[in-house]
Formats: C-alpha cells, structure tokens, sequence
C-alpha cells in the first residue's frame, strides 16, 4: 500500500542579510516563511491571498490579485514590481519609448537634468526616447522617469495618482531562470537562486545551450504598491537536473552540495514556498517613511545596533569559555 503525505511546514524568521540599509529595507528583517510539499503555484498563490484577506486591517477588493509576467511589468512599467495605482504607462514604437503627461508641464529643465536621453514635448505632453541595443536598460530609464513624474505630478500639480489606503497587490511571474552575467555574456547566474525549478514546457530546453537565456522559471513576487514584499518558487526535485544546472550551466562547485543531490535521488516529492517581509508589509500598512521604524533596535544604514552597541570586539574572556581563538593571521 502506498501512502502519500502532504507537508506544510512555516516560521516566522529574523534573518541578516549583507546589504546597506536604505528607506525600504535593513540588514537584518523578519519574514514569514512557508515551505509546502506536492505543491503548485496556484495552491501557494491562492494560500497567501486568503493569509492577506484574513489579517488585512482593511477590505482586499481584487481577490485573486491580479498577475502580470515578468515581461508586461518591464514594458510597460519599466521595472519588475510596479506600482499600480496610477497608469502612466510606457508607449512604444519602432525605435522610441513614450510616456504621456495628463496635463501640460512646465519649467521641466531641472526635472530633466539628470535624466539622460529623454526629451519632453510639451505640444503632445510626451516625454520621448530613442531605443538603443540596450533595450532593457531603456525601459529601467523611462520607469524611473514614470514614478519621478508621479511625484513632481502629486507634489507641483497637486494631483493625486496614488491614493491613500488603496492596496494593489500584483502577481508578478515567469521571470528568466538564468541571467547573462554582467562581465561576461556568455555566462550564467541565477535569477532567483539556483534550485529554482524551469517551467515545464521549457524542460526539454535544457540541454540546448543556445536557449538557455530563454527558459522560464518557476520564481514569482509579490508586489504592493511598488514595492517587493514576497517572493519564492516551485523547486527543482530531480537530483540529475539538480547537478546539470549546478554543473554544465551555472559552473557552481557542487562538493559542498553532495548531500542534497544524493537525498534527492532518494525521491523528494515536489515541493516549493514562499517568504513574505513582515516589516516591509507593517512599514506600509502603518505608513511610516522608514523601514526603521517598526523594528526594535533598528541597524543603522552600516549595519550597527545602537542599543547593543554590536558588532564589537569579543573579550579573551569570552572566546575561553566556547575554547574559540581568533586567527588575525588568516
């Protein structure tokens, strides 16, 4: 008799992270973490949004949350978690990128000098760009241009494009599997992280080097009011595409990984999950204009806790007593 067990296993994390505080985000955070066992995206796409309905201080109207791949959010916002509260969305053409004004604007020549290659035109309120081969980074141009225009819009004009209290949720998904590496094309790196399952439609692109930058995996975000605030992805569960993706792709060494390829080719069921930031979610219920401020004892923007006075210097003290000793040698 053959028995099959489902296993929903979640904590709620305080995790450190290598980066330089900023308004958003901090060095050290808390997420709430969900990892589930013979699992689709649907079931964890639908699990998250009843979790958001039910402790939501206010009514979630569009349930489900709407979904935009990867690909839509960069044409036509300009960025891969956009804000969609207001439109302003990027036009395109053969060889420009548009994005319309709702009303005439000016004295603009401030507003526009730091923003390289893109002309307004104040007969047609369009602010224009040409296309280069780098199309990409295009678009990043004209979406930071589009949440510039927001704020000169609601702050000059007095024009409210983002109302109070109004959540848009977004589905952001099929973001690419591998990345080109910035100092050498020809190379990988993973999107999201390495054990990332593709898409099933795209398995048998695998082993074709020349449509690797075209697989899509199973990685999706979740996005609220231009903002990040989840992320995660179905696995990859076959120790054999496991290594090859290690290996032949990515060019990772995989010694210190034996363990999990050798447990998956025991049979892992198929599994997957997903990681919402607490305290980026309570920064914007709460309105606060820093992350800061609903953490207690916050890092400063260089990683340092003010309360604890950490990271400081361990007393000889100390190291005797866990029998450790500090090689400054090495």
């Amino acid at each position: 008799m053959k028995q099959v067990f489902k296993f929903i296993f979640h904590t709620i994390n305080l995790l450190f992270i290598f980066i330089t505080g900023r308004h958003d985000r901090q060095p050290e955070f808390t997420q709430i973490d969900l990892e589930l066992s013979f699992v689709s995206r649907e079931n964890i796409f639908s699990l998250i949004e009843q979790l958001l309905t039910a402790c939501w201080p206010d009514s979630l109207d569009n349930i489900p949350f709407p979904r935009l791949t990867f690909s839509e959010c960069m044409s036509r916002y300009g960025t891969d978690k956009p804000d969609t509260r207001f439109a302003l969305e990027i036009e395109h053409t053969s060889d420009k990128l548009y994005i319309t004004s709702p009303i005439s604007l000016k004295n603009i020549k401030n507003f526009l000098a730091d923003t390289n290659n893109i002309d307004y035109d104040d007969n047609a309120r369009k602010f224009s760009m040409n296309k280069t081969n780098d199309e990409n980074e295009d678009l990043i141009q004209m979406g930071k241009l589009r949440l510039k225009l927001a704020d000169l819009l609601e702050k000059e004009y007095k024009i409210e494009l983002r109302k109070k209290r109004q959540w848009n949720f977004l589905w952001v998904t099929d973001f690419p599997l591998f990345t080109p590496m910035t100092d050498d094309k020809t190379k990988f790196e993973s999107t999201h992280h390495p054990f990332t399952a593709p898409i099933d439609e795209h398995l048998s692109l695998i082993s074709s080097e020349k449509h690797w930058s075209t697989i899509i995996g199973q990685h999706y975000d979740l996005v609220l009011n231009g903002y990040e605030v989840g992320g995660g992805s179905i696995r990859i569960y076959d120790s054999y595409l496991q290594r090859f993706i290690l290996n032949d792709i990515l060019h990772l060494p995989i010694e210190h990984l034996e363990h999990l390829l050798k447990a998956l080719e025991y049979g892992a069921p198929p599994h997957g999950g997903i990681a919402l930031g607490l305290d980026r979610l309570l920064a914007l219920v709460l309105e606060t204009e820093h992350i800061r401020d609903v953490i207690p004892f916050p890092k400063t923007s260089i990683g340092r806790d003010l309360m604890a006075h950490a990271p400081s210097q361990v007393e000889q003290s100390e190291l005797d007593y866990y029998f450790l000793k500090i090689d400054k040698k090495n």
